[in-house]
């Protein structure tokens, strides 16, 4: 990471700061599993509540985790509006914000 971005990670919540502006990922609430037919795939569906300069919004989220024949876990995931902060950076931390989720057995079912 470079000198204007900072990145902390404490039970399951995330704050990132690029140059100045923070981001706290709080979590993703309502979630559902969607049902889907193929088993190395996972399709689920939620809110993922933010802060963002000291003001909490809540985007809805898809996203989807797919289990590759290495081993590999790869995630996609479409947020449900536009949101004013970088978008590569927060789309990472939900990614990882995702995995931590996953690996710990916090999805549902």
């Amino acid at each position: 990471m470079d000198g204007n971005t900072d990145l902390t990670a404490f039970q399951n919540e995330y704050i990132l700061d690029i140059a100045g502006n923070k981001m706290k990922i709080v979590e993703i609430k309502d979630m559902v599993r969607k049902e889907f037919p193929i088993y190395y795939r996972r399709f689920y569906s939620g809110t993922v509540v933010m802060q963002l300069v000291n003001k909490n919004i809540e985007i809805p989220i898809d996203f989807q985790i797919e289990q590759k024949p290495t081993g590999q876990t790869e995630i996609a995931l479409t947020l449900g509006q536009t949101v004013d902060y970088p978008l590569v950076p927060l789309v990472k931390e939900l990614k990882t914000f995702i995995g931590t989720l996953d690996s710990g057995g916090k999805l549902p079912n």
